[in-house]
Formats: structure tokens, C-alpha cells, sequence
């Protein structure tokens, strides 16, 4: 698991320096393939194109941003990985938001990518 654990705290860092920097390109690149996320809205977005469009007006709407991201647990279920965490999205503006997701992450070129983003 300590490797499963670099590989999310990689997945993740790079999630906190994409909302830091606006990078929804380098965000959307570290989604898989055919990754999803369930938006606050209920809505599904799934694909990393429809991911990457998703994170971009979502970036811009809201504008540079600090993101922290706590890990609580880390699952593995029959081969598969899920991360229970917890999170605070804070814009410039002072609006600051927590609430708590799980991710399914999943092997793709080599590296665990995010494969479903659910806020809880």
C-alpha cells in the first residue's frame, strides 16, 4: 500500500498545484481515459475531454484558488483503489468550501490516474 499511498499523494499534489496555477489542461491530463466526475450538481462529466472542458470553465468561473486535500483511508477492493478524503477549496475572493470525496483510481500508462471523482 505505501506505493498505492505515493502514487495518490502524487495524483493529488498535482490536483492542489492545478487550481493554484489554472491548469486545467495538466488536471485533465492526469484523469484517465475514460475517468468521470460527479459534479456538485448531480451531473456526470465523463471523459477526459468532457473532464478537461468541465475544469476549465469551472478554473475560470472561479479563479485562483488554494486547494487542501487530507487522505483519510485508502481502500483496496478487489483490486481496485479508493481514497476517502476530505477537502477545502478556498478562492481569492475569501469563499471557502469543505465537504469530502471519494476516488476510484486506476492504472493507466503507467501511473495511477483518477478514474471517478465523487464529492460525498
Amino acid at each position: 500500500m505505501e506505493n498505492i499511498r505515493k502514487a495518490v499523494d502524487k495524483g493529488n499534489g498535482i490536483w492542489i498545484q492545478a487550481f493554484k496555477d489554472q491548469d486545467y489542461e495538466k488536471l485533465a491530463s492526469y484523469f484517465h481515459t475514460d475517468g468521470a466526475i460527479l459534479g456538485a450538481d448531480g451531473k456526470v462529466i465523463e471523459g477526459r475531454q468532457a473532464v478537461k472542458e468541465y475544469l476549465q470553465e469551472f478554473m475560470t468561473r472561479i479563479g485562483p484558488s488554494t486547494f487542501t486535500i487530507e487522505t483519510i483511508d485508502l481502500y483496496l477492493v478487489s483490486g481496485e483503489i479508493y481514497e476517502k478524503g476530505a477537502y477545502t477549496l478556498t478562492i481569492e475572493n475569501g469563499n471557502r468550501y469543505e465537504g469530502k470525496y471519494i476516488v476510484e483510481w486506476k492504472v493507466e500508462d503507467g501511473d495511477y490516474k483518477f478514474y471517478r471523482d465523487i464529492g460525498i
